[in-house]
């Protein structure tokens, strides 16, 4: 070729980008997990830096501690050389979905400015993540709470304050919360059945007019009746509120019915027009220049659902529907986010990106971080759209076919190394590679930290060896705790050397001790005093404050125990008001008592349907069936 073209030789075998020391540790993986590799090695034409170790692994207690390990390493090697800019450091990850929050938080505290490039941020886009919330919802309807989850959302046009007092309300009762909002909407329906429909019960069609007989003597009218009184939570929602609820839980139930007909391209489409999403994302507080990033990463959303209804109609012949792809939804857009192409850097700052999207950039300082045990190398997954026998069937049925998936765990680990690989040489000063034991789960070292040479090791940067108080209580529970206690001179100066407020902390009406403990009791005034109560407190004066205290909500009880309080509470009520019943007849004496049975029965037959409904699933489990 030279004798031909003349010019001038480059030699392949000579890198330009990586130190000798981060050559080596790549050579070593290939070597490692390509037993049959032929011996290749680059040789480098950048010095070893002189300083520190271009090499180096750090192993931190959870997620957040190795992010803020990571952060703080940017921080420190940006002081130490001024001419390190924030665009010279990668933060590179196996999967932006899962891993680079904590690494987003840590860089933001620290006050560096940073980038998920391409659409890494994708599935924390409160759009998408609004998108993919109302999907579960649809595909799981029975599901207690893909309703709380759906109208907690700010795009649902509910409202924070009318969602918050509905799970509050939940909450307190012991109630499912999709039941709560069934009976709101069951009150509406009942005071205005024209204004108020009920959303999960579709126009019935008109029958045809049927023969009119002879009409019979009137009858006389019954009385018309009153409409329910409202649940005791209604009258904190405002008329706007009812309004919203009615509207989202309608086209919930609308947007449900359309997806046992409508591909799941359409059907995103049509929850982000017909529920009114779109609407709600126009309006927004955001800068116009968020506001733009947020509709791409949108668009970028919707594509991935365009293609894989375009794989599927080629693979299946029809386009799929939410039910064909539902459990494997979170992967499907996981995977398009983490193996998509990334955009080019739009300003100077730190870049998170996957492995995948760092192919053919370089960076002075990467961070390989998240290089743990079931994360790099990444478990071997299902294929996204082909079951395991489509697999084997393609592979053995068509000739010359080459699979895009790994045949064997030994060649999946392979392919994994190869990814690592790309990632080590990116670096063209250091490598940091990190993990944590922890992440959702147990994790430890990636078993390819075994192939890496020797680099030195930083441990556990921000565990503590021993306790500190300030790893157990925060300022304002500490000052908490010591409002009202005797404190002498020199506690009190240790005290202000620490930051306390001594004004609240030495005010004798600052706080509400907790008695019991903090001093003995000269004497009691409960004010009233149950059976039950003061059993509580002769047996744990704890026990008795936590079970009494105003504003806790009291653990749900089984049905024994609502059916006793239902008849404490009736005949409670009947002898409070003794003196007006006691002359009167027993007839008049039972209408009385009939009276004040009515005033508690709804209640208490609400709540012991909401024990019934807890323990559904628990008995469909221990009979080995689900519903």
């Amino acid at each position: 070729f030279g004798r031909v073209y003349g010019g001038r030789e480059v030699a392949l075998d000579v890198s330009h980008r990586c130190p000798p020391s981060v050559l080596e540790a790549g050579d070593r993986l290939l070597s490692a997990t390509q037993p049959g590799r032929p011996a290749r090695r680059f040789r480098s034409a950048r010095p070893e830096p002189e300083a520190e170790p271009a090499v180096r692994r750090a192993r931190e207690a959870t997620a957040v501690d190795e992010a803020f390990y990571v952060a703080r390493e940017i921080r420190r090697l940006m002081l130490e050389d001024p001419g390190l800019r924030p665009g010279d450091f990668a933060v590179l990850l196996r999967s932006t979905t899962t891993l680079s929050a904590p690494f987003e938080e840590a860089i933001r505290a620290l006050d560096l400015p940073y980038e998920v490039r391409g659409v890494g941020a994708l599935a924390r886009n409160e759009v998408v993540r609004f998108l993919l919330t109302y999907l579960r919802a649809v595909r799981e309807p029975d599901d207690p709470e893909s309703l709380e989850r759906l109208l907690a959302s700010g795009l649902s046009g509910v409202g924070a304050r009318a969602a918050g007092r509905l799970r509050r309300h939940a909450i307190e009762e012991g109630r499912v919360f999709a039941k709560v909002v069934h009976r709101v909407l069951h009150w509406l329906h009942a005071t205005d059945p024209g204004d108020w429909p009920l959303p999960w019960a579709p126009a019935e069609p008109a029958r045809p007019a049927e023969p009119v007989e002879p009409a019979e003597p009137a009858a006389a009218e019954p009385p018309p009746q009153l409409p329910p009184p409202p649940p005791d939570f209604a009258a904190y929602l405002r008329p706007d509120e009812l309004r919203a609820l009615h509207t989202a839980v309608t086209a919930y139930y609308e947007v449900a019915r359309r997806a046992r007909r409508l591909p799941v391209h359409a059907l995103a489409h049509t929850i982000l027009l017909e529920a009114g999403v779109m609407e709600r994302i126009l309006h927004l507080p955001l800068p116009d220049e968020e506001r733009a990033e947020a509709l791409d990463e949108l668009r970028a959303a919707l594509d991935a659902f365009g293609e894989l209804e375009e794989v599927w109609e080629r693979l299946h012949g029809a386009p799929p529907l939410l039910a064909d792809v539902a459990p494997r939804l979170d992967s499907l857009i996981a995977r398009a986010v983490d193996d998509a192409e990334a955009a080019a850097r739009s300003r100077d700052a730190v870049q998170v990106m996957t492995v995948h999207q760092a192919k053919g950039l370089q960076f002075e300082v990467v961070f390989l971080s998240g290089f743990a045990q079931g994360l790099f190398p990444l478990a071997a997954r299902p294929h996204p759209l082909l079951e395991e026998a489509d697999q084997r069937w393609l592979e053995r049925g068509l000739p010359g076919f080459r699979p895009s998936w790994p045949s064997n765990p030994l060649e999946h680990a392979a392919e994994e190394a190869r990814l690592a690989y790309v990632g080590i040489t990116r670096a063209r000063r250091r490598l940091y590679v990190t993990y944590a034991d922890e992440y959702d789960g147990a994790a430890g070292p990636s078993p390819f930290l075994e192939s890496l040479p020797a680099a030195p090791l930083t441990e556990l940067t921000r565990s503590e060896s021993r306790l500190q108080p300030a790893s157990l209580l925060t300022m304002a529970e500490a000052e908490t705790l010591l409002a009202g206690l005797s404190l002498d001179p020199p506690q009190l100066e240790r005290l202000a050397s620490l930051g306390v407020d001594l004004g609240f902390v030495t005010d004798p009406d600052a706080g509400r001790a907790f008695e019991p403990y903090a001093a003995r009791p000269e004497g009691v005034d409960p004010g009233h005093f149950s059976p039950t109560s003061l059993n509580d407190y002769l047996k744990c004066p704890r026990l008795y404050w936590y079970n009494h205290h105003p504003g806790l909500t009291a653990p749900p009880r089984g049905v024994e125990m609502e059916r006793g309080s239902f008849l404490h509470r009736v005949l409670e009520d009947f002898h409070q008001r003794e003196s007006e019943w006691r002359h009167l007849a027993p007839e008049l004496q039972r209408e009385w008592l009939e009276a004040a049975l009515q005033t508690h029965l709804e209640t208490y037959l609400n709540r012991v349907e909401s024990v019934l409904d807890r323990r559904r699933p628990a008995c469909s489990r221990s009979a080995g069936w689900a519903p």
